[in-house]
């Protein structure tokens, strides 16, 4: 059996709101188990609410568990410094978070933050091709792109810290088919070469086909994983079923 990357057991979250000065505690997972290999393409989907997005950032502490454990890379996410995890995991958000200056600042910036030497303007030219943005001048604004430029340019910028855990959050959902698709591509390429390990949320079933796995969050667990050809064409749970009837 493959090396585990990321393991996530018993793990108990909460979300707590504000509404009208009174505080709300919806739950999220009540007991989540999953593990993820090294090297593996795995899709979560699930309804809306269901934590497709919380599960990323409870992977690299973008949020903490309330009760469980979630190791990366066999170390507990808390015995981690937070900026070597977050490098160690990727995340790219469905709403891309640019930061002020050119494209190549924002590619270079963990460098930049950690006080590190900034890669050459070509590696950075190179990391935004993959990302499927090889014509975009590195030193206009990156304010001034557009949403799914932006999007790449955090891909990018992700990619430039050379992780072993990919996620990806909705982050081609702006698109054009055929360009995310080879950016896809590109990523499953290095899941290949260099055991990058893919985790993709994403409600687009053609790209999940192409994934080694999907897992289905619902009611606060994993109600069923398995096969994209099993999941999309015989799911079990109810919980399945019905989310897959939306998009049929």
């Amino acid at each position: 059996m493959p090396d585990p990357i990321v393991e996530l057991k018993s793990v108990r979250k909460t979300l707590k709101s504000k509404t009208d000065g009174s505080e709300v505690n919806t739950p999220v997972f009540n007991g989540l188990d999953l593990t993820i290999s090294v090297g593996e393409r795995i899709g979560i989907i699930g309804p809306s609410g269901s934590g497709k997005t919380t599960l990323l950032k409870l992977v690299n502490r973008l949020e903490d568990a309330d009760e469980g454990t979630i190791s990366v890379d066999g170390r507990d996410v808390f015995d981690w410094d937070a900026r070597a995890l977050r490098r160690k995991a990727a995340l790219v958000l469905q709403k891309p978070y640019i930061f002020e200056g050119t494209v190549y600042d924002n590619v270079a910036f963990p460098y930049t933050a950690a006080n590190e030497k900034t890669p050459p303007r070509k590696t950075v030219e190179e990391l935004l091709s993959e990302a499927g943005l090889p014509d975009v001048d590195t030193a206009r604004p990156a304010a001034a792109l557009s949403v799914g430029q932006q999007q790449r340019v955090c891909l990018a910028r992700s990619l430039a810290t050379e992780p072993s855990v990919l996620m990806l959050d909705e982050t081609t959902s702006s698109l054009d088919p055929n360009v995310a698709a080879g950016v896809l591509k590109k990523i499953y390429g290095r899941c290949r070469s260099d055991r990058l390990t893919l985790i993709h949320v994403t409600h687009e079933v053609p790209k999940l086909r192409d994934l080694d796995r999907i897992a289905v969050i619902a009611g606060g667990t994993i109600t069923e994983e398995g096969t994209p050809e099993r999941i999309l064409e015989g799911p079990i749970s109810a919980a399945t079923k019905d989310f897959l009837a939306g998009f049929s």
